[in-house]
């Protein structure tokens, strides 16, 4: 049992080994102290230049049926016995592929030499950023409608358009929308119908469209908005009290609810936003006389009273009173 050792006395002398169809099947290139497997020039400690269809193969030993050892590891090199990490196969499982950091610290993954994500020690995800604070932590450019903090969600490869996106465009310009999505221009994802939740300045906003064919501009209609002072508008983008419906700029009636200083409660349809052209109105007041605080119903035509039944009993139009 003794050992076989060429060029033990340490001449700068190249060993190669060829094969039927490969010059360079073995080569240990002695100026360098490296060896190269299908090269002659290997460019580190090891290289390997692989022919198609015959690749590096890693096998478990064992012969079991389970490749519990078939994986690539990496050890610290100050005692050789400490795993840093590894690659493959390492649990009694065929089915379970690992890459595994085996320190307590992060995992960096990248492309063109610039980190694109990054697992910490905790299991937090980063993409985008290493200031990791949550389970996921997405980071964009703001105002980017390819590089912004954004997600979308796409069926089958077929389907060209997402079925979801998750708009971060930026501060006061958030949005989740549904068969519709931004990428410059606001466009549909399906013929039949386009939603959107969107929080826009200081007001949120449930928008609509309809009809508009898959890849096509669409323009949102607000069906329900709210603002920052809790006042909800349906169908009007900028309601003047708790509850207004209809649009108020158009031809058509408001129905609006509303309180006053004077702990009034209100229901008005009106033509205006001031309430000038209301055509109907209930109002009860705490301060007010009648049952249960009631004051009046009136009709109005352009502020003027035509008709009303108070909370004291007594009715008429603007002529009489009874």
């Amino acid at each position: 049992g003794g050992s076989f050792v060429f060029n033990e006395t340490g001449a700068d002398k190249d060993f190669r080994i060829e094969g039927d169809s490969v010059a360079n099947l073995f080569f240990a290139d002695a100026s360098t102290d490296r060896i190269g497997i299908g090269t002659a020039t290997p460019a580190g400690a090891l290289e390997v230049i692989v022919t198609p269809g015959n690749p590096v193969r890693i096998t478990d030993p064992s012969g079991s049926v389970n490749a519990s050892e078939a994986s690539l590891g990496f050890y610290g090199s100050t005692d050789g016995a400490t795993r840093l990490g590894y690659l493959g196969i390492a649990s009694t499982a065929n089915s379970e592929f690992r890459i595994v950091n085996s320190q307590n610290d992060d995992m960096w993954f990248g492309t063109n030499n610039t980190e694109v994500m990054r697992i910490d020690n905790s299991g937090k995800v980063g993409i985008g950023t290493d200031a990791l604070s949550v389970a996921l932590t997405l980071n964009g450019t703001y105002s980017s409608a390819d590089d912004g903090p954004n997600i979308e969600f796409k069926g089958t490869a077929t389907d060209a358009y997402p079925s979801m996106q998750i708009l971060n465009y930026s501060h006061d310009d958030q949005s989740v929308n549904f068969d519709a999505y931004y990428d410059g221009a606001w466009k549909s994802s399906d013929a039949g119908s386009n939603f959107s939740i969107r929080k826009a300045g200081d007001k949120l906003a449930l928008r609509y469209d309809t009809g508009i064919s898959a890849g096509s501009a669409l323009t949102w209609n607000d069906g329900f908005v709210m603002g920052g002072t809790g006042k909800v508008g349906i169908g009007e983008d900028s309601p003047v009290s708790q509850l207004q419906i209809g649009n108020s700029t158009s031809a058509r009636r408001t129905l609006s609810v509303r309180t006053s200083v004077t702990d009034e409660f209100c229901m008005d349809i009106t033509q205006s936003a001031s309430f000038a052209s209301t055509v109907f109105q209930i109002q009860m007041s705490n301060s007010g006389s009648g049952l249960d605080g009631f004051k009046y119903i009136n009709m109005h035509d352009s502020g003027t009273d035509r008709a009303y039944i108070r909370g004291d009993g007594t009715y008429g139009s603007a002529t009489n009173t009874y």
